[in-house]
């Protein structure tokens, strides 16, 4: 691809898309199919989504699987609520790499940046004096987003499990063809302990483990960021 065909907004949308297929994160306003109804404690799918999200956000955890962002891909995402979060991905086609998030910024190795771009049929050639950067972009507001439930998430009793031996209740998101299945714990904090995706012919399981504990999440050097006017100019 030339220069000019690899716009800003491209790489942009590329980004978000592996970011939020492998962490299973949902557009706003994502539909399921299930019934409201409640969960064992009488909430409501939107007072559940809520008390996830609030738990998600203001804790630290660990979550691990496989991806449905590369076929056979592999990932692992560390979350800080002071420190940001890490994820490092893995593929047949992809040499292990990572992405960051801290303050509403991404930061996503080139590698994995065109490995996306690849994809989507944007094929691009990184310079070898960038394949230790990170490119710099907006994460469309709160680093959240990427591990998030949206609203629209449907309870569904059928899809009530068990993870580790403790009881957990089924929130379902559905957008454009995906499908997300949140297993929350049922009694205690309203944490994820595991998702199961389905986007497109790809499926995927994450388990979540190690919260609250001490994870040491450590942001890209500034000198190994670059922006995205210079990977644009940089790539071909």
């Amino acid at each position: 691809m030339s220069r000019r065909g690899t716009s800003g907004i491209a790489v942009a949308a590329a980004l978000t898309a592996v970011l939020l297929s492998a962490c299973g994160g949902g557009e706003d306003g994502s539909s399921g199919s299930a019934d409201k109804g409640a969960d064992s404690g009488g909430r409501s799918a939107e007072e559940l989504v809520k008390a996830v999200n609030k738990e998600m956000g203001a804790t630290s955890f660990r979550a691990k699987g496989s991806s449905t962002a590369f076929e056979g891909g592999q990932q692992e995402m560390w979350v800080d609520p002071e420190q940001g979060l890490r994820i490092r991905v893995s593929a047949p086609e992809l040499a292990t790499t990572d992405m960051f998030c801290s303050e509403g910024t991404l930061y996503t190795s080139t590698a994995l940046v065109s490995a996306q771009l690849a994809q989507k049929g944007q094929k691009v050639q990184v310079p070898k004096d960038l394949e230790n950067k990170y490119v710099s972009t907006t994460a469309g507001g709160s680093c959240n987003r990427l591990y998030e439930i949206f609203p629209g998430a449907k309870l569904d009793e059928k899809l009530n499990d068990e993870v580790g031996g403790k009881a957990t209740t089924a929130l379902v998101a559905e957008s454009q063809g995906n499908k997300d299945v949140y297993q929350v714990a049922a009694k205690g904090r309203a944490l994820v302990l595991r998702m199961d995706s389905e986007h497109g012919d790809r499926k995927s399981t994450t388990s979540y483990d190690s919260f609250g504990e001490d994870l040491r999440i450590t942001m890209p050097q500034e000198s190994s960021v670059i922006a995205m006017k210079e990977f644009q100019d940089a790539v071909k």
